[in-house]
């Protein structure tokens, strides 16, 4: 796992090389999926130091408070590649321009990440009537380190893109992403393991993009030789001091896609000669990015743990774990509050145990929270952000005062414990929370028989620690036992008991059976439950039974409108568009076959099923299962037959790369054999659609388990239930 920790490494020191290339004051907009990069790629101090003064939304035009940008002259722009965003960029740089009280000139600066489409370059000639001067940055970001683990794209709504849209345009992108990883790690993946529509048509894109650059002239080199070429692209940075000559300029000022790509899979077979760097550095039109001295020792071990498999997965194949209740400590937190960025907004009254009876958790979903949060990012400067207090609800100050919430982090540069108790299940948090608050305790006492200075110099150490992890330890105490007692309230449990029916149905179901969990169903909408709850038990329901009758699925339907108001008409529209919600009674009931052939249901505390309270992922389970068989996917087709979309094993020959001999060195260079033998081999898991809090605690177990793999955590995104039924409004 050491190679993405360098890969996180370097991903901070090049943004922060753009950042330290515009100095003063900073304010920042983002595409809405870019803010992460501030939580997970910079600290707090590196954003101290930065001068960010403000931070807001592209997409929220309205929300911007312009006054609070008067004295900044440095406006940076993070973006996609996609061309509506370029029209409200305008817009804000258009209010920008006229609040101005001074004639003093800013510098507008659009950073896309990872790469800028032809249509945006189009957009920028089409509404920059004022002629600003402007600075364009290509920055090849491609994953986030959201955990040491796991890293994603953060491209949200694939899945709905795909399925119910027919737009497959970030599918493209990530095939380019897999061509990234591909060669970051050792040219080539070996072996390409695809299951899933998704999965197929990006593992295709991948052996095309391929077949492309094989074709070309181009001689492919070793990831130890292409570090010159791959910062090369971060210090292409376009400067359009005048807009006229960027218009009627003949060569192309922006490096297309496909360039941008070949620079950073392959070199040339000319080298570069020492000069154009010099030249680079002497440009003063050209803010520069330079490259890490850490460059070479970042790639020579990055060698060292290539993976030579990948397994791609579609979300589709699994669509059981989403609609399922997570019982691990993240998921729960997850599904109670939301994770966001890393971070969630919690009743101010539980973070300080301040007993509220007459507060209710179901304030926290109304309508205003989604407004009072996007004002609170857009009004408040970053410090206030990182630690604030902020209310929601109406006017009432007493209701005001009873909602007040508070932002925490969950990173393990704050949270000193989290990172231990994430992926506990929780009938172990308990133990876990108790153990360490007697440590705690009992490193308390001891300040009492301290005796000389040496003594007290050696307890302050391990006092500032355990202070950290006291602090730590109040806040988790408090969130569990919140969680705890919501579970066990009657409301919860029911649902809890209504979807473990669900999960325990059998192709021989009686049919009265079926018309209880329905009346059970009408019975939550009845009672005007969480609507996310609501479509959460009726999806799963659907996709276990392989269609709902139709005569159910209509009254559930008029039921829902009825109560919930016409709008969801859109929502059961689209759910229907992606085979979720569906109404069949002919379909074979796959869900026993699925079910008993995989052993998806465990009672053995040392299985993963934990994470779902006796349920294993299905998409983990497959991978646990190729890996017993040694990854060959033909010992069980008839199995595989049963999944959704078509399955594919590829095996990639390595021509045109070099091959890099795996060794394991010592301090004195000499390589020791008995440590390669020893060595797990690491295979990549890609899931495209998005993975669950749950299926990522599932895979940290496998890894604790396996002798012979480790998989390393690629996504487009963490999904959840309620993210998913929110993409289809």
């Amino acid at each position: 796992m050491d190679s993405l920790e360098h890969l996180k490494e370097q991903e901070r020191i090049v943004l922060l090389n753009i950042l330290h290339n515009f100095e003063g004051k900073k304010c920042l907009f983002f595409e809405k999926s870019l803010h992460v990069m501030l939580s997970v790629i910079l600290n707090d101090d590196d954003i101290n130091k930065e001068h960010i003064e403000n931070i807001f939304f592209v997409h929220k035009v309205n929300d911007i408070n312009v006054n609070a940008i008067n004295n900044i002259s440095n406006v940076l722009f993070f973006l996609r590649p996609y061309f509506y965003e370029i029209k409200n960029i305008f817009e804000i740089i258009d209010k920008i321009e006229k609040s101005k009280s001074t004639k003093r000139k800013n510098n507008y600066v659009f950073i896309f990440v990872p790469y800028m489409s032809y249509l945006c370059k189009q957009e920028i000639l089409k509404y920059n009537v004022l002629d600003i001067p402007l600075k364009i940055i290509l920055f090849p970001l491609y994953f986030f380190p959201l955990y040491n683990d796991v890293y994603s794209l953060e491209i949200k709504n694939l899945f709905k893109e795909y399925y119910v849209d027919n737009d497959f345009s970030n599918l493209i992108f990530c095939s380019f992403s897999l061509m990234f990883l591909q060669f970051l790690f050792n040219g080539v993946f070996k072996n390409i393991k695809s299951i899933g529509n998704l999965a197929q048509f990006s593992s295709e894109q991948l052996i095309q993009l391929r077949k492309e650059i094989m074709a070309s002239n181009f001689n492919i080199q070793s990831p130890n030789d292409f570090q010159d070429d791959f910062y090369d692209i971060l210090t292409n940075i376009q400067n359009f001091q005048d807009l006229k000559n960027f218009k009627n300029a003949n060569d192309t000022t922006v490096v297309p896609l496909k360039y941008a790509l070949h620079k950073i899979f392959i070199s040339e077979k000319k080298k570069k000669k020492k000069k154009n760097n010099k030249i680079k550095n002497n440009n003063k039109n050209k803010p520069t990015i330079f490259a890490s001295e850490e460059g070479n020792e970042y790639f020579s071990c990055l060698t060292k743990e290539e993976p030579n498999s990948c397994i791609i997965i579609d979300r589709r194949v699994d669509m059981i774990t989403p609609f399922c209740t997570p019982f691990t400590y993240e998921g729960l937190i997850d599904h109670f509050f939301g994770i966001d960025n890393l971070q969630i907004e919690i009743p101010r009254y539980i973070i300080f145990n301040e007993e509220n009876k007459h507060v209710k958790y179901d304030m926290m979903e109304n309508k205003d929270k989604k407004e009072c949060n996007n004002n609170m990012i857009n009004n408040n400067n970053m410090n206030n952000m990182n630690n604030y207090d902020n209310s929601y609800g109406n006017n009432n100050n007493n209701i005001i005062n009873k909602t007040m919430k508070v932002r925490v982090k969950l990173k393990s540069s704050v949270d000193v414990l989290y990172n231990d108790i994430k992926d506990l299940s929780q009938n172990e948090i308990g133990s876990f929370l108790h153990k360490k608050a007697s440590d705690i305790q009992k490193t308390y006492k001891e300040k009492d028989s301290l005796k000389d200075i040496e003594e007290i110099n050696q307890y302050m150490r391990i006092f500032k620690e355990k202070h950290y992890e006291h602090n730590s330890l109040s806040t988790h105490v408090n969130i569990a036992s919140f969680i705890l007692n919501n579970i066990k309230k009657e409301y919860n449990f029911n649902k809890l008991k209504l979807e473990d029916e669900i999960i325990q149905l059998e192709i021989n179901t009686n049919k009265n059976i079926l018309l209880s969990i329905v009346k059970q169903i009408q019975l939550l909408i009845y009672t005007n439950d969480d609507i996310y709850e609501v479509y959460r038990l009726l999806c799963l329901f659907s996709i276990l039974t392989n269609g709902i009758n139709q005569n159910y699925i209509n009254e559930l339907k008029k039921d829902i409108i009825e109560q919930y108001g016409i709008k969801e008409l859109t929502r059961l529209n689209k759910l229907y568009t992606c085979n979720i919600l569906k109404f069949n009674n002919k379909q074979k009931f796959l869900w026993t076959q699925l079910k008993n052939n995989f052993h998806l249901l465990s009672n053995d505390e040392n299985d993963i099923s934990y994470v779902c309270n006796g349920y294993a992922p299905l998409s983990v389970r497959l991978i646990e299962y190729m890996a017993a068989f040694k990854n060959n996917l033909q010992v069980f087709p008839e199995i595989f037959n049963l999944l959704n979309g078509p399955t594919l094993d590829i095996i990639q020959n390595p021509i045109g790369y070099e091959t890099l001999p795996i060794q394991n060195k010592t301090k004195n260079n000499h390589i020791n054999l008995n440590n390669t033998k020893k060595k797990k081999k690491n295979v990549l898991l890609f899931y495209i659609g998005g993975i669950s809090y749950a299926e990522i605690a599932s895979i940290r177990a496998l890894n604790k388990k396996n002798q012979h793999y480790n998989y390393l955590i690629f996504t487009t995104e963490i999904v959840s239930s309620k993210k998913f039924l929110q993409s289809m409004e």
